[in-house]
């Protein structure tokens, strides 16, 4: 090998392995407010009765008991201090492991519903943590145990949503295109349907309802007609015409009866489901979404 190119070589990795050094000595040492805090919340999980032990992260302290699995406490920065709570979640490697696609379906679900919890998944597993800013040790412990409930419902919910998420077929784009945004509402309905299903299903049905009484509404008032003009043509001799008519002048009624209020309701239930989502979409909040290429991060206004 060329003499230059294997100093080259060398100085780059000499650089690097420095740097390296440096980043990891950083992020081991903890500062005297950090190891305080630190110190403060191992006193409260010990008298709690958990078992502690320390990992190769400073930062870091693992800790469980006999009702209560493996969790992790994170420590960040100070004044305030932003803690990370976790728990293992469910492995992505291996000959039983649960598949990664699917896993990051289920992990868009969670941090979309969950209460302040958030999934995400590695290359080796799914995890699931909490993340709070605190300003001391008596502040995170009334968090603490509710915390705990929060990463035990998502951990639960994890393999119902899975099996779930399998159980949806692929999506074909020739057989089944993408939907036409509705022309009166343009492209919100499909955000109203990526970003809040349960919203979207009650404007679904309200529209179905909707539709429902329109056809009814234009059925019965043709069927009407109809029959009035059957009625008026018809001679006081002619009683086939005259029963047609009347027979669909009384259709014709009780299919308007039936059409005006369920088209009536439902338009304004599909009213009303637009005007949540707006007014939510209106309020400034975070969302995190997790899909096939990665994690999205958003600020609503």
């Amino acid at each position: 090998m060329n003499t230059k190119k294997l100093f080259l070589i060398i100085v780059c990795s000499c650089f690097l392995a420095g740097a390296w050094a440096q980043e990891a000595a950083v992020s081991i040492e903890l500062s005297e407010a950090q190891k305080k805090f630190q110190n403060e919340l191992t006193t409260f999980l010990k008298e709690e009765g958990f078992t502690l032990s320390m990992s190769e992260n400073a930062h870091r302290i693992n800790f469980n008991n006999d009702s209560i699995p493996q969790h992790w406490i994170l420590i960040q920065g100070e004044s305030p201090y932003f803690v990370i709570m976790g728990r293992g979640g469910f492995s992505l490697q291996g000959e039983d492991a649960y598949e990664r696609h699917y896993a990051i379906l289920v992990g868009n679900e969670i941090s979309k519903s969950g209460k302040a919890v958030k999934m995400y998944c590695t290359e080796q597993s799914a995890i699931l943590q909490i993340e709070q800013y605190t300003h001391s040790a008596e502040d995170f412990k009334y968090a603490f145990y509710p915390a705990i409930r929060e990463l035990a419902s998502a951990h639960r919910d994890f393999i119902p949503l899975y099996n779930q998420m399998k159980a949806i077929p692929p999506v074909d784009p020739v057989l089944d295109p993408k939907p036409q945004p509705d022309r009166n509402t343009g492209n919100i309905v499909d955000r109203m349907q990526k970003e809040n299903p349960t919203l979207y299903l009650q404007y679904r049905n309200a529209n179905k309802q909707c539709k429902m009484g329109r056809v009814f509404l234009i059925s019965g008032g043709v069927l009407a007609v109809v029959g009035l003009a059957a009625l008026s043509n018809s001679g006081v001799a002619d009683d086939a015409a005259g029963t047609v008519g009347t027979i669909g002048v009384i259709v014709g009624t009780a299919c308007v009866a039936v059409g005006l209020p369920n088209t009536i309701i439902g338009g304004s239930r599909k009213r009303r489901a637009l005007r949540t989502f707006n007014r939510e979409k209106s309020t400034s909040h975070f969302q995190i979404n997790l899909n096939g290429n990665g994690i999205g991060l958003a600020c609503m206004f």
